[in-house]
C-alpha cells in the first residue's frame, strides 16, 4: 500500500532551511508461484574427428639466429663503459 498521506510543515523566519523527505516506494511482495528462468536449448557438439597422430622427427631442424650473440652484446657493453669512462674523465679535468 503506497502512502499518501500529506506531508505537513510550517515555514516561519526562526528557520531559515527546511528539508523535506518522503520516499512512496512499494515494497515488493514475496510472490505466490517462485519464478523459474527459461532454460537455454541443449546444442549437442558435433562428432569428433579422428584425432591425428603427430610422429617426432629424428632430425632436428636447426632454426636461423636472430638477434644478438653475446659477443655482440658484450663488445657493446664494453664500448658503452669505456665510452661514459671518458666523459666522467673528461669532466672531471
Amino acid at each position: 500500500v503506497l502512502d499518501n498521506t500529506p506531508v505537513k510543515f510550517t515555514l516561519d523566519e526562526t528557520h531559515q532551511t527546511i528539508s523535506v523527505t518522503k520516499e512512496n516506494t512499494r515494497i515488493p511482495g514475496i510472490p505466490n508461484i517462485p519464478f523459474t528462468p527459461d532454460l537455454p536449448t541443449v546444442i549437442l557438439p558435433e562428432t569428433p574427428m579422428a584425432s591425428k597422430i603427430v610422429k617426432e622427427e629424428t632430425e632436428m631442424t636447426k632454426l636461423p639466429k636472430t638477434g644478438d650473440t653475446t659477443f655482440n652484446g658484450g663488445l657493446g657493453l664494453l664500448l658503452f663503459t669505456l665510452s661514459t669512462g671518458g666523459l666522467v674523465l673528461l669532466r672531471k679535468k
